[in-house]
């Protein structure tokens, strides 16, 4: 009966009989710089599993490899993963914000600017860099700032929304 077990929340995974599956990573031995390492993963299950070790023990010990990976990591989906393990651990630091928000790719720009949010008041440099991502080129990055902005005093949050409203009709945000 292929549907045996439908009801029970199974899980079968079909191999090739000259197969034998992956074995899974056990991760649970790993604390610290080693954990947070392990996040550097192409594959986003692992690095899913990773960040949830990384909160669920509060391992503050793994900030300084995340901080690093945020920065130097080749895939940008890891130094975005990276950089949001490490926000939900402590703040980040002004200057690796900064530094996200000068990202070549979009999703961490934009995820940098969401980031930025609940310092926006304090730091005139983010809300600065936040003003330059209205006129980003990726629109969820300007989307996002258009967020920002609400956080912003109206003198600040003006010149940004006079910025995305002027910019091409042909953007679908």
């Amino acid at each position: 009966d292929p549907r045996a077990g439908h009801d029970r929340g199974r899980l079968y995974r079909v191999l090739p009989e000259t197969l034998s599956g992956r074995p899974a990573p056990d991760f649970s031995q790993l604390s610290g710089a080693a954990l947070a390492t392990a996040i550097n993963s192409p594959n986003g299950t692992i690095r899913d599993l990773v960040q949830q070790l990384i909160l669920w023990n509060h391992d503050a010990t793994s900030r300084p490899a995340l901080l690093e990976l945020a920065t130097v990591a080749e895939r940008p989906e890891v130094r975005l993963q990276a950089a949001c393990t490490a926000d939900c651990l402590e703040p980040l630091p002004l200057g690796l914000l900064l530094k996200l928000l000068a990202d070549p790719s979009p999703h961490v720009r934009r995820h940098a600017v969401r980031l930025s949010l609940p310092r926006l008041q304090a730091e005139p440099v983010l809300a600065a860099a936040v003003q330059t991502a209205a006129s980003d080129p990726a629109p969820a990055v300007r989307m996002q700032a258009a967020v920002a902005a609400a956080s912003l005093p109206a003198a600040q949050a003006g010149p940004i929304l006079a910025e995305l409203l002027t910019s091409p009709a042909s953007d679908p945000f």
